[in-house]
């Protein structure tokens, strides 16, 4: 199989290659949070990276956000980059996010002093293999401060907080 062909998958949505473009966090958009013509890339489909539905919550700097008002260029950006995805016939679907725990100091709008959200009020444990505690580490030695103190503890979500975020 090459993967130049078509190929129609089960539920009948037909591609027009066989390479995609996995969601992921890609840390690729501009400090507008918008997605710019970095994005612009014919595949024949694509998964989205994180689109943070939260402007008070990011997973990292660079993230797209959807904003609750864009304004008008805002809105243009997102329509290049559909019509960029579409314009050989490319399906896109759209990963959205809320990083939640995850959240780290500094990615979002929101105050140094305010708690991240998350469903209930676990705090974030990367584990206790080798590899989990050398990337706490790593991330410790890099940002210059512990997991917990990057992440906190999160404050468990109440209803209009999950109102906010379906909004």
């Amino acid at each position: 199989m090459l993967a130049s062909r078509e190929i129609k998958l089960p539920g009948g949505l037909v591609l027009p290659n066989r390479l995609a473009k996995a969601a992921m966090a890609e840390a690729m958009a501009p400090a507008s949070h918008v997605p710019d013509e970095k994005f612009h890339t014919a595949w024949g489909m694509i998964l989205t990276g994180n689109v943070q539905v939260s402007e008070m919550y990011l997973g990292q700097p660079g993230e797209i956000q959807t904003p609750a008002s864009p304004s008008d260029g805002t809105k243009q950006l997102w329509k290049e980059w559909a019509d960029a995805t579409q314009r050989f016939g490319t399906p896109a679907l759209v990963h959205l996010c809320h990083p939640g725990r995850q959240s780290p100091l500094g990615a979002g709008n929101r105050s140094w002093f305010s708690k991240i959200v998350a469903p209930s009020a676990v705090q974030l444990n990367l584990g206790p293999g080798f590899l989990a505690k050398a990337a706490a580490a790593l991330a410790e030695s890099y940002v210059g401060e512990s997991e917990a103190a990057k992440f906190g503890t999160p404050r468990e979500m109440t209803h209009e907080d999950t109102a906010l975020v379906i909004d």
